[in-house]
């Protein structure tokens, strides 16, 4: 069956929905993401939190001056501009975070590494062998994903939080995305393991994913691998949930 649908949420159509079906095994061998989330530019910025709360949203409206810019998107904004990797956002009763890794692509991929531990990476493997960037490098690439993929890839990351997930849905959207309160319901249809992308049918098809991981405490570890030939830098922010 084609996984890509288009789904109602209470009478209301979500556009490009797409199901990415469980991998339950220790590793991802393939090293395949999946999913991923995009921006309509180079600047990516991604809010996390339980996917239970997203009705809780609130969006941004238009307003006249930049103090009167209200929203969980103008308190992201407000708390990055503070120079940290991470703020801390609430969405209803839930926690959780938001960041950019990068600004050069405005794309990152999601990996399941572990069945505890999900790796968010940017720019993606895609852009880094795309022949305007580092297509000369194709072993060099593939050994920076590896190494971040691995198993021994987050021993090397700090932490920067802790938020509990209690539906066990983890909802990672992009900053702008127009339906983010669409993820409550569409949480339910997500299988033990899966994923789901959904877009809001005013930008890109993948500018929100829901992720089936599981209830618990989750720490957020981020690191930095740079390319020994490029002035570039390979970014991932780990979920492993607390044993």
């Amino acid at each position: 069956m084609d996984p890509s649908a288009q789904i109602c949420v209470a009478g209301h159509p979500v556009f490009a929905v797409t199901l990415w079906q469980a991998h339950t095994r220790s590793h991802v061998t393939s090293h395949q993401p999946i999913g991923s989330i995009a921006s309509l530019n180079a600047s990516l910025t991604v809010a996390v939190f339980d996917a239970r709360s997203a009705t809780d949203w609130t969006p941004s409206k238009p307003a006249a001056t930049k103090a009167q810019f209200t929203g969980h998107p103008a308190q992201i904004l407000r708390g990055l501009s503070k120079g940290d990797d991470v703020t801390p956002i609430d969405v209803g009763p839930s926690s959780g975070y938001a960041f950019e890794l990068e600004g050069s692509s405005g794309r990152l991929d999601v990996y399941r590494i572990a069945d505890d531990t999900l790796a968010l990476i940017a720019p993606p493997r895609a852009w880094w062998l795309d022949a305007a960037h580092h297509a000369d490098h194709p072993a060099e690439v593939d050994a920076l994903f590896l190494e971040l993929t691995g198993p021994g890839g987050v021993a090397d990351a700090d932490v920067v939080g802790e938020f509990d997930l209690a539906s066990g849905k983890l909802a990672a959207v992009y900053l702008w995305h127009k339906k983010v309160g669409a993820a409550r319901d569409l949480a339910d249809t997500v299988p033990t393991g899966g994923a789901l992308a959904f877009g809001d049918g005013y930008g890109t098809s993948n500018a929100g994913l829901i992720i089936d991981v599981g209830p618990g405490r989750y720490h957020l570890l981020r690191r930095e691998l740079a390319a020994p030939w490029a002035d570039q830098a390979l970014v991932v922010m780990y979920f492993v949930r607390e044993a």
